[in-house]
C-alpha cells in the first residue's frame, strides 16, 4: 500500500512539474515598475497589458491540462487546485522582483541629469516627463537617459545572474520587461502642480 501511494505521489509531482514547465509560468517577470522615490516612477510597464493576456492565456492551458487529469483520475481536483496555487505564487513572486531590477529611476535620473532631488522634482512639478526634461538639459537626451537607467538596470540583472539568483532565461525577460518599463517611466506625464499647491480654477 505504502508503495502505491508512494508511486502515486510520484506521479503527481512529475505531472506537475510537467504542467509547469510546459505552461511555461515559473520563471517569467511581469514588470509594473514604481520606484517610491517620486511620482516620476507611478507609470506600469507598456508590456503588462501583453504579459498578462499572456498569464490568462498560459493559466488557461495549464488548467484545461490539470481539468484533464482530474477527468481521467489521474489526480484530484485538490491537487489540481494546489498545483494551479503554486504557479500563480511563482510567478507573482518573479514580479514583485521587478522592482529591484529597474530601480531607483527618480535617484538614478537626478544623477544622470546632474540634478539635485529637489531641481528634477521641480522640473517633473511643471507636468514635464522625465524624457522632456532631459531634452531641455544642456547635453542631456530623453534617449540618453534611457540608456543610462537601462545599462544601470541590466548590470544588476547580470549580478543577479552571475550570483546564481536567477536564471538565463529569467535574465533575459526581466531584461525585455525592464527596458519597456523603463521607456513608459521615462515618457510618462504629469499634470502640472501650480506654485501655490492649489488647484487653478478656470474662468
Amino acid at each position: 500500500m505504502k508503495a502505491t501511494l508512494g508511486t502515486a505521489k510520484g506521479k503527481v509531482l512529475a505531472i506537475a512539474a510537467t504542467c509547469l514547465l510546459g505552461a511555461g509560468l515559473v520563471g517569467g517577470a511581469a514588470f509594473a515598475a514604481t520606484p517610491s522615490a517620486t511620482d516620476a516612477a507611478m507609470a506600469a510597464a507598456p508590456s503588462v497589458d501583453t504579459a498578462a493576456a499572456d498569464k490568462d492565456r498560459d493559466g488557461g492551458k495549464l488548467k484545461a491540462i490539470l481539468d484533464g487529469l482530474v477527468d481521467k483520475g489521474v489526480i484530484t481536483r485538490a491537487q489540481a487546485d494546489a498545483i494551479m496555487d503554486a504557479v500563480q505564487k511563482a510567478h507573482d513572486g518573479d514580479k514583485d522582483r521587478g522592482h529591484e531590477f529597474v530601480g531607483d529611476v527618480f535617484k538614478e535620473s537626478a544623477t544622470y541629469l546632474g540634478m539635485t532631488d529637489a531641481q528634477l522634482k521641480a522640473a517633473l512639478a511643471t507636468g514635464k516627463s522625465l524624457g522632456e526634461v532631459a531634452n531641455a538639459t544642456t547635453g542631456k537626451t530623453r534617449q540618453g537617459l534611457i540608456d543610462s537607467l537601462t545599462d544601470q538596470a541590466n548590470q544588476r540583472i547580470a549580478e543577479a545572474l552571475k550570483d546564481g539568483k536567477i536564471t538565463a532565461d529569467q535574465a533575459e525577460k526581466l531584461r525585455t520587461h525592464a527596458s519597456a518599463a523603463i521607456i513608459k517611466i521615462v515618457d510618462h506625464e504629469r499634470k502640472a502642480k501650480p506654485a501655490n499647491g492649489q488647484t487653478k480654477k478656470s474662468g
